[in-house]
């Protein structure tokens, strides 16, 4: 239910995490073994919480500030889905509920873009309400499904296929530059570990669409068009951001809604009023500083670790652990790519799916493992053998 929620909307994706939650709750109160699905995350997750206390504490406005403080428990979940998700057969159900509910989310998407016209600046916003949470949402989907693709046969690969395609048409008619930008990326990471010869034909067909015509091809190119408004735009909020960042370097300014102290720095040539820099990293840095900044990047490096744990091994893996993982790790690199344009670790249904999907991929390590399919190692090199195991 909670992997079915998650690309919904924040209602119903609350209402599901606060019933796993309960859930959870009751299992490790009423079974023995471990509770938790120790990851590279986990000390990281932490020290950027740390970070976000800090910055709270010397904060402007400390109470504002520390009504966000519960952003920095969501990292946490990846170590629940990974608990959760140990047992194969609970793995899989969870990720076709979530390959389900996204693809058909991508095309309500895709029919109300068409029900307003079909044209831009007409865009796919999904249940969410957000084309940027839509962009970024069906581009993790995407991802994942080719990854799928790849490593499987099937059914898991027709419903694969069925997920990415729908995914794809959301993607496109989100007119979301930063998720496209994410999807190239992710595309080269799996395209360069399975067939680096095929990177080359990558490449062209990405340059290809440099030619499209219409409103789909005008938006593509205009993100390389430093004269765009919305990107002179763009430019002037990381200008004030920067602004910002050099007034309060250490710890930051704090969590709260920084958009009276942004207007303080805004260009008098900008036309926008941000809450936020749309950039993730920018972001971080107004926030919590050089601090929360060096835990925020030791975040975002773990979740690569964590999703790409025994990422050579991928070269010619199958089955639909090694998709899980050889998708999502392309996914969360797309996802620190499309960071650079959009606050995207802002938005709480993204954070969400992101740290779940990261959960699933590192206990997918055992869904494969004939032996013991119930079971994950700790780690690809199986560190420490009781770090995953616990009652199924």
């Amino acid at each position: 239910m909670y992997a079915a929620a998650l690309p919904v909307a924040m209602a119903p994706m609350n209402l599901a995490a606060g019933l796993c939650a309960l859930a959870t709750v009751a299992v490790w109160l009423a079974r023995p073994g471990p509770r938790w699905a120790r990851n590279p995350t986990d000390l990281p997750a932490l020290a950027w919480l740390a970070a976000m206390v800090i910055a709270t504490l010397g904060s402007q406005d400390p109470a504002a500030s520390a009504a966000r403080l519960s952003r920095g428990l969501i990292p946490l979940i990846t170590g629940v889905a990974a608990w959760h998700a140990r047992d194969g057969r609970r793995g899989r159900a969870a990720l076709a509920a979530l390959l389900a509910s996204t693809g058909i989310a991508a095309l309500i998407g895709c029919g109300r873009f068409l029900a307003a016209g079909g044209r831009f600046p007409a865009r796919a916003i999904g249940f969410g309400g957000s084309w940027m949470t839509f962009g970024l949402e069906t581009m993790l989907l995407v991802s994942l499904g080719v990854g799928l693709a790849i490593t499987t046969r099937g059914r898991w690969r027709l419903a694969a296929l069925a997920a990415s395609l729908a995914g794809a048409a959301g993607l496109v008619t989100s007119f979301t530059r930063s998720a496209w930008l994410g999807l190239a990326a992710a595309l080269a990471v799996m395209v360069g570990l399975r067939r680096p010869r095929w990177l080359l034909v990558l490449g062209l067909a990405l340059a290809a669409g440099a030619i499209l015509p219409g409103d789909l091809g005008d938006r593509l190119r205009s993100a390389f068009d430093p004269g765009h408004p919305s990107n002179v735009e763009r430019t002037m909020m990381w200008e004030s951001g920067v602004h910002v960042f050099r007034d309060h370097p250490w710890i930051g300014a704090g969590l709260q809604n920084l958009r009276p102290l942004l207007e303080q720095y805004r260009s008098p040539l900008a036309t926008e009023h941000p809450a936020h820099v749309h950039d993730s990293y920018l972001q971080v840095a107004i926030s919590t500083g050089l601090v929360g900044l060096a835990a925020f990047l030791a975040l975002c490096v773990a979740l690569v670790r964590t999703a790409g744990a025994g990422f050579l091994g991928l070269r010619r893996a199958a089955g639909v652990g090694a998709g899980v993982r050889l998708g999502v790790t392309g996914g969360v690199v797309g996802f620190l790519v499309g960071a650079l344009f959009d606050h995207a670790f802002g938005d709480l249904m993204l954070t969400f799916l992101l740290f779940t999907l990261v959960g699933l991929a590192w206990a997918a390590h055992g869904w494969d493992d004939a032996a013991s399919p119930a079971t994950t190692p700790a780690s690809p090199a199986a560190a420490r053998p009781d770090a995953m195991a616990g009652p199924t």
